[in-house]
This record gives C-alpha cells, structure tokens and sequence, in this order.
C-alpha cells in the first residue's frame, strides 16, 4: 500500500505503574533519564512495535526492586526525517502521544 514506511510509529515503555498513570495524566512532565550508564544516552526508551519487551523489562527491574509494580504504556510518535540523539529530546515533547 505504501512505496515507503511511515512516519507514525508505535512503541511500548516499561515503567512502574505510578509513572503510567503519571504519564496518562501529565504528558508534558515526561522523566528523561540522565544516568551515565544510559547505553544509548540520555532520554526516554521505547521498544518499538513490542510491548512483550517492555514489560518484560519492568518485571525484571521489579523483580531488582527497583519499582514496585512493572506495567507498560503505549506510545505514539513520529521521528524527523534524519532523527539525532540531540533533537529527540525536544522532538519527542511535540510529536509524542501516550495511549
């Protein structure tokens, strides 16, 4: 149907179930991670298209103890067209719609 893949993306993110519910709430006051060990720097991680993943990945910070119930919210966003690291973090407040 379409000669080249869309700009509207969908992703999952892992979190505790409070940082759901605050990103259903207040969209615009979205955490970004800032720790040196973030492996793909700083910002807000999505698993595209596999929301198995994401919760995945917040049962095993659960199970850590580093939240206390994993839970997943979806997201819907569009990248520029030659997406940077340093761009996204403005982008994302913009273009990103949780649902």
């Amino acid at each position: 149907m379409y000669s080249s893949r869309s700009n509207i993306l969908i992703g999952f993110h892992g979190c505790d179930e409070s940082a759901r519910d605050q990103l259903l709430t207040k969209p615009n006051n979205v955490k970004i991670s800032e720790k040196p060990f973030d492996w793909l720097g700083h910002g807000f991680y999505i698993w595209e298209n596999n929301y198995d993943r994401a919760l995945e990945w917040a049962k095993d910070k659960q199970e850590r103890g580093k939240i206390k119930k994993a839970s997943v919210i979806g997201v819907v966003f569009t990248l520029p067209k030659n997406p940077t690291l340093a761009s996204w973090v403005f982008y994302k407040h913009k273009y990103c719609r949780y649902v």
